[in-house]
């Protein structure tokens, strides 16, 4: 069901269309949740999407955490560095999730993943951490690709396994960074800002959305005809081919949640 639909914003003459999708799957719960801030006035606008990890009700609420503190944290955002205020976001959802953990046992050892996209002054700007993913897209290209704090990412850097052995590879799941970790929590891998352009494509993804495909096929879908459909349809579309190959995959399918931001 759609969590909302596309909204077009001035930003320094560029529209801003976006739009938000999520899907239980087969799990007992969704614990995914994406939102997001917009501020045209102030030629402001953050995305932001976790993916929770814990037992009952706790991954939920970890990610539910993450991302109204991430978002709130941006909201305030002025001429300060954008990237160092991302950094400072997600300490803060880290420290809030590792508070709530502690003060309830309902919520003991929750995690979440994160990843955030914020456009300001004709740049985006991307974080994140665990697994979920950014991705920015021109013209049939991934132009940046936010890195996965993973196993089968660190086996991929080590060169132990190529890209077609990640897709079915059985720690593809196992992530090596999250929020509310214990310990001193910091980036692997500080924030990126791009210039963005015209008919640019952002993409915020849980594990349950981009492990339905690869590469290629996101470029293919996502190409410069693409921008002649609304994002909320693309969505749609998306989704039909995730849930598709989730089913004939023959196992239970998760949660699956994206945003897509157009460019105009």
């Amino acid at each position: 069901m759609p969590l909302s639909d596309w909204l077009s914003l001035k930003n320094r003459g560029l529209v801003v269309e976006h739009a938000v999708r999520s899907d239980q799957g087969d799990r007992p719960e969704n614990q995914d949740v994406a939102d997001c801030h917009l501020n045209p006035k102030e030629d402001l606008f953050c995305f932001a999407l976790a993916d929770g990890l814990g037992g009952h009700r706790a991954g939920g609420e970890a990610a539910k955490l993450a991302v109204e503190t991430i978002l709130r944290h941006l909201s305030q955002l002025g001429g300060e560095d954008i990237a160092s205020a991302i950094s400072e976001a997600f300490q803060e959802a880290n420290d809030r999730i590792k508070q709530a953990s502690a003060s309830d046992p309902d919520m003991d050892d929750m995690h979440s993943t994160g990843v955030l996209a914020v456009v300001k002054s004709g740049a985006a700007c991307f974080a994140s951490v665990g697994d979920s993913r950014g991705y920015l897209i021109r013209e049939g290209e991934i132009i940046h690709k936010t890195r996965d704090d993973s196993v089968v990412q660190m086996l991929l850097d080590m060169g132990e396994i190529n890209p077609e052995e990640a897709a079915g590879h059985p720690d593809r799941n196992r992530i090596l960074k999250a929020l509310g970790m214990e310990g001193e929590f910091r980036m692997a891998t500080p924030p990126k800002c791009l210039e963005v352009r015209s008919g640019d494509y952002i993409l915020l993804c849980s594990d349950g959305f981009w492990e339905n495909f690869i590469d290629s096929e996101l470029t293919k879908i996502l190409g410069p005809r693409a921008k002649l459909i609304p994002p909320g349809k693309m969505l749609d579309m998306l989704f039909e081919v995730a849930a598709k190959r989730a089913q004939d995959s023959g196992k239970p399918s998760d949660n699956i949640t994206a945003q897509l931001v157009l460019v105009r």
